[in-house]
């Protein structure tokens, strides 16, 4: 997955994960988010992991990133998946794969190319609305 992904983008390009890892994770350019590709049982995933220690700036960026969403789904081109809960420090914004997860072995290969070019959009989408935030 990530020798895939490394061929068509560089926000991955410095990572190695542990070999039991079903996720990876990168610094999405300020301390507190990061990009992230996971994949469970039955769905795989990219999200942005708002994760900072604090949970006042996440939900500040999550509401920042929120009062700017039609433009970033527009961007991104479908809706995507504003995971906000008080209950937890941590935020997320995902957008699932259509196509299966881990137990999905005869579609690991569109699994893994639909996983890289939904990075590529999301990053793309969401790039110039993280620059903006504290």
């Amino acid at each position: 997955m990530l020798t895939l992904c490394n061929q068509k983008t560089n926000l991955f390009s410095s990572i190695a994960p542990v070999g039991y890892q079903d996720w990876v994770n990168a610094g999405a350019g300020k301390a507190g988010l990061a990009w992230s590709m996971g994949a469970m049982k039955k769905t795989a995933l990219v999200h942005l992991f708002l994760c900072s220690s604090s949970a006042e700036i996440n939900k500040s960026r999550f509401d920042t990133l929120a009062s700017k969403k039609k433009e970033i789904e527009d961007s991104f081109g479908e809706a995507l998946i504003w995971d906000f809960k008080d209950s937890r420090k941590q935020q997320y914004i995902k957008s699932l794969c259509p196509f299966g997860g881990v137990e999905d072995e005869e579609k690991w290969p569109a699994v893994q190319n639909d996983m890289v070019e939904r990075l590529i959009k999301f990053e793309k989408a969401l790039r110039p609305h993280i620059k903006a935030l504290m």
